[in-house]
């Protein structure tokens, strides 16, 4: 499993990942605050931005952009504020940082 960590400076911290070497329509992403599921979506979805509702009345943006020709990437956005991405966790069966 690939799982992104995005910090906000209230000591939250998101998760962003998926089973396997890549996110498709099939093997969506899952979206996680702490241990909570805030929901998954598809790349399809990514790529327009799907907002998850929190708790606290909040909104949780995730949106794949494209930065260069082929290059993806992960931007999440909490109330309108980008986070940024702290950590990369590549699990298979044992994490590695």
């Amino acid at each position: 499993m690939a799982k992104f960590v995005f910090r906000s400076g209230e000591d939250r911290k998101f998760y962003v990942g998926w089973q396997g070497l890549a996110h498709s329509d099939n093997n969506p992403v899952v979206v996680l605050e702490g241990e909570s599921v805030l929901g998954n979506a598809t790349t399809t979805e990514l790529k327009q931005g799907k907002e998850f509702k929190l708790a606290d009345g909040g909104v949780l943006k995730v949106q794949l952009v494209r930065k260069f020709l082929i290059v993806e990437m992960i931007e999440v956005y909490l109330n309108g504020q980008k986070l940024k991405c702290n950590e990369v966790v590549i699990t298979n069966g044992v994490e590695v940082e």
